[in-house]
């Protein structure tokens, strides 16, 4: 039985995670981490796909956010098992995915795609509208922070923003998991945790001359034990290159790219 391409509407998502961890590995992952991607990125299964094989087994899926104000939805995710990779089911699974979206109103999908894939999403039609880097090291402090000393505030921070997630992943992001912590008289975080991970979700700071500062706190607030993530930074800013001289990683190199239907 040849693979057909299906919505995701009629399954619980939930139930894909050893999918999920059989296209991208299970290493590091915690339970229920899939579970909780899907609320934080608000996966839509109306405007998500799968791919069916034999047996209709899932083999693969194209996971969607809901839409922002301006009619714009986020990719929550693209794999195949290795099994199936290599005869045009990806494509399929965004063609699919991609006139669902566009039967349906949604002005643009918008994703992460690592370098490996940039050429890929090209022949899918999509462009690259930004880069961005993940940057990652692990804490200095002598213990974690308390979460519970430090309530999640809202998504606008003092200051000016140097790295950030997005408004909606915060504001879905349990409230016992997030914390909002200042790290000096003039820089603030966000930030959640995950596993042994503690993910940057936004860091603010009154100008550039305070990125070091504030990066060194932010270190300071964690163990040994636990990695901090610093999502969306410029690769040209301030923050990346101050994290570049102070021994950080860059953990993921994205291209963001956006197939616009009008």
């Amino acid at each position: 039985m040849s693979p057909r391409i299906v919505p995701a509407s009629d399954r619980d998502l939930a139930d894909l995670q050893p999918l999920a961890e059989g296209i991208f590995g299970a290493a590091g992952r915690t339970p229920g981490w899939f579970r909780r991607k899907l609320i934080r990125e608000a996966v839509d299964p109306h405007a998500s796909s799968l791919a069916l094989g034999t047996g209709d087994i899932p083999v693969g899926y194209m996971l969607i956010g809901a839409p922002d104000p301006e009619g714009v939805v986020f990719g929550a995710g693209l794999g195949l098992l290795p099994a199936w990779r290599g005869h045009g089911l990806g494509a399929s699974l965004v063609a699919a995915t991609c006139d669902r979206l566009r039967a349906a109103g949604i002005s643009a999908v918008r994703l992460l795609a690592d370098p490996q894939h940039h050429g890929f999403y090209r022949r899918q039609g999509f462009l690259e509208v930004a880069q961005q880097h993940t940057m990652g090291a692990v804490g200095t402090g002598v213990s974690d922070l308390d979460f519970a000393a430090h309530p999640p505030r809202p998504w606008p921070l003092p200051g000016t923003s140097h790295a950030q997630w997005s408004a909606g992943t915060w504001d879905r992001t349990p409230a016992d998991q997030r914390a909002s912590v200042q790290l000096t008289d003039h820089a603030w975080v966000h930030l959640s945790r995950e596993g042994q991970a503690v993910l940057g979700h936004r860091l603010s700071v009154d100008d550039d001359t305070h990125v070091p500062a504030a990066l060194t706190a932010l270190r300071g607030r964690l163990s040994p034990r636990t990695t901090v993530l610093l999502y969306g930074c410029d690769p040209v800013s301030c923050v990346t290159v101050t994290c570049l001289a102070g021994g950080w990683q860059v953990l993921q190199h994205a291209h963001v790219m956006e197939r616009r239907f009008w």
